[in-house]
C-alpha cells in the first residue's frame, strides 16, 4: 500500500507541476511582445486589441471616400469612380484602407486620385 501511495504522491506532484508550467508559459505568451519580421519585439497592439483607424478610405456609392474613425457616414466624397480602378484597388476599397495619421491618408488619396 506504500508503493501505491508513494506512486500516487509522485504522479500528483508531477501533474501539478506540468499544470504550473502550461498556465506560466501561457501567461507569458500573453505578455511578452511578439517579435516582428526584423527581429524586434513589436508593441503594436493585435487586431482585437486594435482601435479603429483615424481615417478609412473606402468606396461609397461608386465613389472614393473618407471616413473617420468608425463613422458610416463619409467625411469626405471625391469624384472617383471606383468601378475605373482595378480590380485588386476595388476590392481594397470595399474592406476599406486604413489611415493612421492625415499623412498616411493623404497619400492613399494621392494615389487614387491622380
Amino acid at each position: 500500500m506504500t508503493r501505491k501511495w508513494i506512486c500516487l504522491t509522485i504522479a500528483s506532484a508531477l501533474l501539478a507541476a506540468a499544470l504550473l508550467f502550461w498556465a506560466g508559459s501561457m501567461l507569458f505568451r500573453q505578455a511578452a511582445p511578439s517579435p516582428s519580421p526584423d527581429g524586434t519585439a513589436s508593441t503594436a497592439p493585435t487586431p482585437d486589441e486594435a482601435s479603429p483607424a483615424a481615417y478609412t478610405l473606402r468606396e461609397y456609392e461608386g465613389k472614393l471616400a473618407v471616413f473617420r474613425g468608425d463613422s458610416r457616414a463619409p467625411y469626405q466624397i471625391y469624384d472617383v469612380s471606383v468601378s475605373t480602378l482595378p480590380e485588386y484597388d476595388r476590392t481594397l476599397l470595399k474592406e476599406g484602407i486604413p489611415a493612421d495619421t492625415p499623412a498616411q491618408l493623404d497619400r492613399l488619396i494621392e494615389d487614387y486620385t491622380s
